[in-house]
């Protein structure tokens, strides 16, 4: 009987052996994430800032004012300070033109708060970063050639990270594209989110089974059984797996149904502990920002 060759494509691996690279602590420093996350949002704020202050830019004498007798309401406009008023209950459109107004100049500041408080939380975390001696610690380890993996993730996440597991043995003939690190992959965008986690020494799985059952949603006396195969999972810093699938075949017939599928399975038998599942398309992937965005949101789940 002749010997079965395995496919070294789906031979069996560890997470371990995706590492490539020394762990990236601007990745698992919570000061680094904490802050970029600051920076994004005052980024965001200050470009809905700019927007609303150009709207206002347009020159306007009168203010809204409305007032109620008999339980009706009636809309007037008058300048700003003035005592005569127009009446203009019958121009909504020059009602929903002031009430903008109105809103937008509101709305300025409370945006002009918010940067003045996220400038100095910004401040406070950067303060902290170079002071901060766990830091400088994981960078004297790292300095003297420790795996970092090691020392961040736990003892669990260690098992899991050394454990061996069978990557999706079907349809291998997809198995056309290799990361940097040398994992066969199927597409083009899965290349782009291995190598950038073995760019930043993150350990990652790919093509792992995810298993769900449980009693059955339709017919409760039944139990439901399925496996999928999870693009990628990586341990994050909540003490779990998170897990990201990739929508990029959405061109093809049937795909978005069964992604769906997939989706209310997860949620609905709670398929993983302690993490959460990211879903990204193409669009994430070949913007180097979103892609970074995304990394980060997995390492650091909101569970």
């Amino acid at each position: 009987m002749g010997r079965i060759e395995i496919d070294p494509r789906i031979s069996m691996r560890t997470a371990r052996q995706s590492i490539v690279a020394p762990l990236d602590l601007d990745f698992v420093d919570m000061n680094s994430i904490c802050g970029e996350t600051l920076r994004r949002m005052l980024d965001a704020d200050q470009r809905e800032l700019e927007q609303c202050r150009r709207e206002l830019s347009e020159p306007e004498q009168y203010c809204l004012y409305i007032k109620k007798t008999r339980g009706k309401l009636y809309y007037y406009q008058a300048a700003d300070g003035g005592d005569t008023m127009q009446s203009i209950s019958d121009d909504p459109d020059r009602i929903n033109k002031l009430a903008r107004r109105k809103y937008l100049e509101k709305k300025v500041l409370e945006l002009e708060v918010n940067l003045s408080r996220l400038k100095a939380a910004i401040d406070s975390y950067e303060h902290r970063q170079s002071a901060d001696k766990t830091r400088r610690v994981l960078e004297y380890l790292r300095d003297a050639g420790i795996d970092l993996t090691r020392i961040i993730f736990t003892e669990e996440q260690n098992r899991w990270i050394d454990a061996a597991y069978s990557p999706n043995p079907f349809h291998t003939e997809n198995l056309t594209k290799r990361t940097n690190g040398g994992i066969w992959m199927r597409s083009r965008a899965e290349v782009l989110i291995g190598n950038e986690l073995e760019r930043r020494g993150i350990p990652y799985r790919y093509d792992d089974i995810v298993e769900v059952s449980g009693p059955d949603r339709e017919n409760p006396n039944a139990l439901y059984r399925k496996s999928y195969f999870a693009d990628f999972k990586i341990p994050n810093l909540r003490r779990g797996i998170s897990v990201n699938e990739h929508l990029g075949a959405t061109h093809l017939q049937g795909y978005g149904d069964n992604a769906i599928v997939r989706i209310n399975d997860y949620d609905w038998y709670h398929a993983f502990d302690r993490s959460e599942v990211f879903w990204t398309l193409d669009s994430d992937v070949l913007d180097p920002e979103r892609m970074d965005r995304a990394i980060r949101t997995m390492l650091l789940p909101n569970i």
